[in-house]
């Protein structure tokens, strides 16, 4: 049992570690974060409902996994194929769409949970 919590301990701190470099290092994700604690801070505001969070928070957690899934990937292409590649060129290019379908999706999910609260301002 001892070794297996350490073990957890460990791969928790290679995670942590992993997370730190990915937000010192990349803007976009800096950005994400940015956005969901902004959308975070605006669900306490209008103190949106428990299905609204459950919304909210997914949204969040898809966006930001899908951001850094994009990262992994741009960064093995980048180890794997040093010289321009058209291929290459296609798959970073598609992940970064992944990301702007997952963003856009996202987008539309905050704004119909808070543009009537927004309206019912005024």
């Amino acid at each position: 049992m001892k070794i297996y919590k350490k073990r957890i301990k460990e791969s928790f701190k290679c995670a942590l570690r992993g997370f730190k470099k990915a937000i010192i290092s990349e803007k976009s994700l800096r950005i994400h974060f940015l956005i969901a604690f902004i959308v975070i801070i605006a669900g306490l505001i209008f103190k949106i409902s428990k299905t609204e969070w459950l919304f909210i928070i997914m949204v969040i957690a898809l966006v930001l996994v899908i951001e850094m899934v994009n990262t992994a990937v741009e960064k093995i292409l980048d180890l794997v194929c040093k010289e321009e590649n058209g291929e290459v060129g296609f798959i970073k290019d598609f992940f970064a769409s992944i990301v702007l379908i997952a963003s856009l999706g996202a987008m539309v999910i905050g704004l119909i949970i808070f543009i009537p609260k927004i309206i019912n301002l005024f």
